[in-house]
């Protein structure tokens, strides 16, 4: 997103979507409504995600059901993994904090959806990630369930692209975030 005010690039702005979602209700062009995950549009994003979790979860009853997401996505996973019966949530660049704060940000919803998971998470960050780097989450990590898991990406940023001069390639970087995503699983137990 950027530094600032991500509004601009932000996928549940009009101009940015094809599918007519406007996450900016009350039309002041800030567009902060959408990150209280409260907007219709974003309501029905998370309904459809439950949807489609379910709908996994009836055709596989008797596999492990894990639930992930990118950035806004990772949150939204974390929300529903409260409405349905998962072994776990994948949250990769989960965005703790806005880049844009001029003070380090208070316990707020998005640190609190990570305080009250119910299941292990699998948190993937990169290293310089304006949204919160892992020394971001070593507070939350003390709170979260046994068998959580922070990855961090050395010189990683909020998509984990690396320095094309750093120490990892991408494709690197990829099988380091696939390896500790499957670990993570496997270590959920049978069905995994």
């Amino acid at each position: 997103h950027g530094y600032g005010n991500p509004w601009p690039l932000h996928p549940f702005n009009r101009a940015n979507n094809l599918n007519g979602i406007d996450g900016d209700a009350d039309g002041d062009g800030e567009g902060k409504e959408v990150h209280t995950l409260r907007v219709p549009a974003v309501t029905r994003l998370q309904e459809a995600y439950v949807a489609v979790a379910a709908h996994v979860r009836a055709m596989a009853p008797s596999r492990a059901l894990f639930l992930g997401g990118k950035s806004m996505g990772s949150r939204v996973a974390c929300l529903v993994s409260a409405q349905l019966p998962v072994q776990g949530v994948v949250a990769l660049g989960y965005p703790l904090a806005p880049p844009s704060a001029k003070t380090p940000p208070k316990a707020d919803m998005r640190e609190g959806l990570l305080r009250n998971l119910r299941v292990p998470v699998c948190i993937v960050q990169g290293e310089r990630d304006p949204f919160g780097g892992p020394e971001a989450f070593e507070a939350v990590m003390n709170a979260v369930p046994k068998g959580s898991c922070l990855l961090s990406i050395p010189g990683g940023k909020h998509s984990f692209e690396v320095p094309k001069r750093g120490p990892l390639s991408e494709s690197a970087v990829f099988a380091m975030v696939a390896d500790a995503i499957a670990r993570f699983c496997v270590a959920q137990g049978p069905g995994a």
